[in-house]
């Protein structure tokens, strides 16, 4: 913002090189100009509202500490104190995640839950392998607030890990296998987690602690023993103020540090989640961020409560170490598709762009941002600008 001095009634203008210019013309008036293609006609006329509201306030009283000069006025101070902030939801409270993945299979136990290269689970199908992986670690000693190991690649088995540990009771701790050994080791030494879910093929990777006596399931290897638990619903004491997961900072200030997060902090979070995400159905997610990642919860867990059917990307290239690579089949072939991206999202995507993908583009660099994909229509974007999918 910046003012000018000294203008005189009537007298032309030049406008404001960018942002909003305050004019003081020679005698009893005053003009507010700004540039619209930088401020919005509703911004300009709040800052003018309020502009009046301080010269009101000074002409009032001259003497007036400027500290007690009101800046908003009686309208903008309700907006903004009252009216921004009636943001209260009825909801279930006492619900954790896994309660409303289980009201959303219930409503839907045939529609397909994960794609994965090829392969698909439907809902209850989901649901089934996931009960049995519970009630097997339940046996492990799995209860509320017990926080469980994840070390599993993504796909559909790191599914069947997670809402296994929630249904048994516990809170997952996400180890990604693509992680340097010493920080994976460190947040199972740091956690404390007595049980670590793998695969066989990566346990020989799992950098367990000297000492550790954590046990090990192992989902492919183990298979036989899962497939004996039975499938039926066995719900754990699990209240909402329990934990859900436990996910460790980067630790760029010094070693990674594990924030813990309740299932009533999640599920308030998928509350205010479906004031902003399109979530009618048919609709897909193409899921592509680390479990590390808390907004891998919007992509893996938000999703499976409210009916998505979620295609999970692996970068192959990157378990490999090097760069990104071409987006799976499974999503160029779905009519529909939403995803989340952020600027630490790497480009990890090249769609032809011939499947006219894009119909939406993200909506903004800093936050989720929701893509809706499909056929070409209207609103597509022109193919030229819809062959990558932007960090």
């Amino acid at each position: 913002m910046a003012a000018r001095l000294g203008g005189s009634p009537g007298a032309t203008v030049d406008p404001p090189a960018s942002g909003v210019v305050v004019e003081l013309v020679s005698g009893e008036s005053c003009a507010v100009r700004y540039d619209s293609g930088l401020v919005a006609a509703a911004d300009a006329h709040r800052f003018v509202a309020c502009l009046e509201a301080v010269l009101h306030a000074v002409a009032t009283d001259a003497n007036a500490p400027v500290a007690r000069v009101d800046l908003l006025g009686a309208a903008a101070r309700e907006q903004i104190l009252r009216r921004w902030n009636d943001t209260s939801v009825t909801y279930d409270e006492a619900a954790c995640i896994h309660h409303l993945f289980e009201a959303q299979v219930d409503r839907s136990p045939d529609a397909p839950a994960l794609v994965f290269e090829g392969r698909s689970i439907s809902y209850r199908a989901l649901d089934d392998r996931a009960n049995q992986v519970a009630a097997h670690l339940r046996q492990l000693g799995v209860a509320p607030d017990v926080m469980v190991g994840v070390h599993v690649e993504r796909g559909i088995e790191l599914m069947v890990a997670v809402l296994g540990v929630h249904k048994a009771g516990g809170a997952y701790v996400p180890l990604d296998p693509t992680y340097p050994s010493d920080r994976l080791e460190h947040m199972i030494r740091d956690s404390g987690c007595p049980v670590i879910v793998t695969l066989g093929r990566l346990e020989q990777a799992l950098p367990l602690p000297a000492g550790s006596t954590a046990a090990v399931l192992r989902l492919d290897t183990d298979a036989a023993l899962i497939d004996a638990m039975p499938t039926q619903r066995t719900r754990a004491a699990t209240a909402s103020h329990h934990l859900a997961y436990c996910i460790y900072t980067s630790g760029s200030t010094g070693l990674p540090k594990g924030v813990l997060i309740e299932h009533r902090n999640a599920v308030n979070f998928f509350v205010g989640m479906d004031a902003v995400v399109d979530h009618d159905l048919p609709a897909t997610w193409f899921a592509v961020t680390s479990l590390s990642f808390d907004i891998s919860v919007l992509e893996l867990l938000y999703t499976l409560t409210r009916g998505f059917n979620v295609v999970i990307y692996l970068d192959h290239d990157k378990t490999a170490g090097a760069g990104g690579g071409d987006l799976p089949g499974d999503l160029v072939n779905q009519t529909t598709s939403r995803c989340s991206t952020s600027p630490a999202t790497p480009p990890m995507a090249t769609v032809p762009a011939s499947t006219g993908c894009c119909s939406k583009v993200p909506v903004g660099p800093m936050s989720t941002a929701s893509a809706r994909c499909g056929p070409p229509n209207g609103t597509s974007m022109p193919s030229a600008a819809c062959t990558r999918i932007p960090p």
